[in-house]
């Protein structure tokens, strides 16, 4: 066994993206032993129809309510779906990705490093800190006693300024002997119990504007589990164990025009297209060259008939 994979997957728009994704993963991941976990954390029952497809692909599905006090916050699922499987016992590398994501290449080398946690920075906008100073981060880092000497600074792909280690969750790649999921969510309920305020105000998200429209308190609470992600790597882990991976490996659709040197114009030299539903539109594929072999496996499955609509 290469190790594991973990999806999360709960009602709606997420099961035909776990379609997609798997299809793109037999086709191009190159991962032919690895274990596929398919968790959805608060219970919520799949259609029989994507039971069906799970189990086509060998995908050991868990149902289970592992998200008592989160559950109004479906981002948090990833955290507790990946602290189940650190608890049961599972051996080896453990890699996380978000369903709205293509694979493209092989997915070999994120099992190659378990030793280290291979996170893609994430485009921060407003939302990461730049220092200890940040009105929002500081109450955090106070509350988990992170200090100033625990910290480095990265820059994401096509931004020009540092900020502290924020990486985008939706590619995780680690050691089970790490527990960074179990420390993840440990610092989901040490937030909970610690700043109790924030808390209950980050239960009204539901109620917010469109992302686009939101405030930057608003955005920053949304991303929530980016930035206690980020306080839980600064608290229980160093630089060196980190390892930053290539745009590549974490390639955002909706900010292809703003990577900048990074921009990746070929499809078939990105490994992981995380799409965010772009390529429901169409025109997304005018923005890259293809292998045609691959624009035309993309075109018949993405846009092709399905069997469950």
């Amino acid at each position: 066994m290469e190790g594991n994979l973990l999806l999360v997957v709960e009602p709606g728009y997420l099961e035909w993206q776990v379609e997609y994704f798997l299809l793109s993963l037999v086709k191009f991941g190159c991962l032919e032993s690895v274990e596929i976990w398919v968790i959805s954390p608060r219970g919520l029952p799949l259609k029989e129809s994507t039971r069906r497809f799970l189990q086509k692909f060998g995908a050991r599905y868990v149902e289970k309510n592992l998200n008592p006090h989160w559950g109004f916050h479906p981002l948090s699922n990833k955290a507790f779906a990946g602290k189940y499987l650190e608890e049961i016992g599972v051996k080896g590398p453990l890699l996380f990705l978000d369903t709205d994501i293509l694979v493209l290449n092989s997915l070999r080398p994120l099992l190659s490093r378990p030793a280290k946690i291979q996170v893609k920075t994430a485009h921060h906008g407003e939302i990461a800190a730049a220092d200890f100073t940040d009105s929002f981060w500081r109450p955090l880092f106070e509350l988990f006693k992170i200090k100033p000497n625990r910290a480095w600074t990265t820059i994401a792909s096509g931004e020009a300024q540092p900020t502290l280690p924020y990486y985008n969750t939706g590619v995780i790649a680690t050691e089970v002997t790490n527990r960074l999921f179990t420390r993840w969510v440990e610092s989901y309920e040490t937030l909970r119990v610690g700043l109790p305020e924030l808390y209950v105000r980050l239960q009204d998200y539901g109620r917010w504007p469109p992302y686009h429209q939101k405030s930057r308190l608003q955005k920053q609470l949304y991303h929530i589990g980016q930035v206690l992600f980020a306080c839980t790597v600064l608290k229980y882990f160093s630089k060196t164990q980190i390892y930053e991976l290539s745009v590549a490996w974490n390639y955002p659709l909706p900010k292809h025009a703003l990577l900048g040197r990074a921009q990746i114009n070929r499809l078939d030299k990105i490994t992981l297209l995380h799409y965010h539903r772009e390529f429901r539109n169409p025109l997304w594929f005018t923005k890259f060259e293809a292998d045609p072999a691959l624009t035309t496996w993309l075109v018949e499955t993405l846009y092709g008939a399905r069997a469950d609509t």
